[in-house]
């Protein structure tokens, strides 16, 4: 209660001070109002083009002009894909298991060093185009069998290593398979076929 007598008590003169400074601030907050609505509304037409920009992009990728391609001081290739129900190996405890509606593309894979030191292999993703639809798979199955997965090491220069990547799709879905090598270069896409 002393507070607001106080407040009650104090000359005018100070509270037309204090009329001014909230004056100013709500002029200060309505210009930086006018000005984020306008930062807005050039941002809304950049991000406008980017949609209509990634439409285009998109169909890039998804038609690539070649099964290989130099990614990450890698050259790398999608030798084949197919697609099976079962992967059967020598030892039948290595092999993945089925799952009721999936089947496994098995994608056939060359890698190459083609820089002056080592370098690691990335299993990537594959996407599916089917419908109009694009579907990455960029989970991959962990195969403990020679000639399957990447290697947890590096790759030594000019040194190539071939493979089989598997990943897990609906056993229903068929369509032209992209291949996406390097997780860090979203834009490099190699053709795999179709299956």
């Amino acid at each position: 209660m002393k507070l607001y007598t106080a407040i009650l008590s104090m000359p005018l003169a100070h509270l037309t001070g204090v009329r001014k400074k909230v004056t100013s601030q709500l002029a200060f907050c309505g210009l930086a109002f006018v000005v984020i609505n306008a930062w807005a509304d050039v941002d809304k037409e950049n991000f406008d083009k980017t949609v209509h920009d990634d439409a285009a992009y998109q169909k890039q990728l998804l038609n690539p002009k070649s099964n290989s391609v130099s990614v990450g001081g890698l050259r790398v290739a999608a030798n084949g894909c197919v697609a099976r129900r079962k992967i059967v190996m020598q030892n039948q405890f290595l092999e993945p298991k089925s799952w009721a509606g999936s089947k496994f593309l098995v994608l056939s894979a060359s890698f190459k060093n083609i820089s002056t030191t080592a370098r690691y292999m990335s299993p990537g993703s594959v996407m599916i185009h089917k419908g109009g639809k694009t579907y990455k798979f960029d989970k991959f199955e962990m195969v403990a069998g020679d000639g399957f997965g990447v290697l947890s090491e590096a790759l030594n220069p000019l040194i190539s290593y071939r493979t089989k990547l598997i990943y897990r799709i609906p056993v229903d879905l068929t369509g032209k398979v992209v291949w996406q090598p390097d997780d860090r270069s979203t834009d490099v896409t190699v053709s795999c076929g179709s299956i």
